[in-house]
């Protein structure tokens, strides 16, 4: 059967982001910031933790046996929600476009409105790096099949190919 459901219902609002957890949950955000949630395979909407911030990104990080949730945030910051508490971290940027977790779950990379890429240590809590990389917005992020790499593309149609380990752009 096939499944179809609105984001916000009688509106008409973009999707902007959407993510899916590894226990069967999907996250999606609207051009307008609301944040929404639905399980699987059933889609029935539950209620999920909001930083009151529009949401323009999300990402799942899963460690030992903790499922959290970071949310790119229309203000710059990163809003981390896990076992029922928000925790906000302010970055340089004017706004977070897009999130990528490395595949060991302890670095996130954050893209913006600026055209800056950031790195963050998870387990340390720092910034490693941020580094220009666009003259304009960046929209998504994606790993190269190897994950030492990611690709960094900007509303320009730009795309810039990143050494994660470097910070540099190749």
């Amino acid at each position: 059967t096939q499944q179809s459901f609105e984001l916000e219902p009688r509106a008409t609002s973009a999707v902007m982001s959407l993510a899916t957890s590894p226990d069967n949950l999907l996250l999606a955000t609207s051009l307008s910031g609301e944040l929404r949630a639905w399980s699987y395979p059933e889609f029935k909407s539950t209620s999920v933790e909001s930083p009151h911030v529009p949401v323009t990104a999300i990402t799942f990080r899963k460690t030992n046996s903790q499922l959290s949730v970071l949310l790119g945030l229309a203000d710059g910051r990163i809003a981390t929600l896990a076992e029922g508490r928000v925790a906000l971290r302010k970055t340089e940027h004017r706004g977070i476009k897009a999130l990528l977790l490395s595949p060991d779950q302890n670095v996130l990379v954050a893209a913006g409105s600026e055209g800056l890429v950031s790195w963050y240590d998870l387990q340390q809590d720092h910034k490693l790096a941020t580094k220009s990389g666009h003259k304009t917005e960046i929209a998504q992020l994606a790993w190269s099949p190897d994950r030492k790499r990611f690709v960094s593309g900007d509303w320009n149609g730009q795309l810039r190919v990143w050494n994660f380990e470097t910070h540099v752009i190749e």
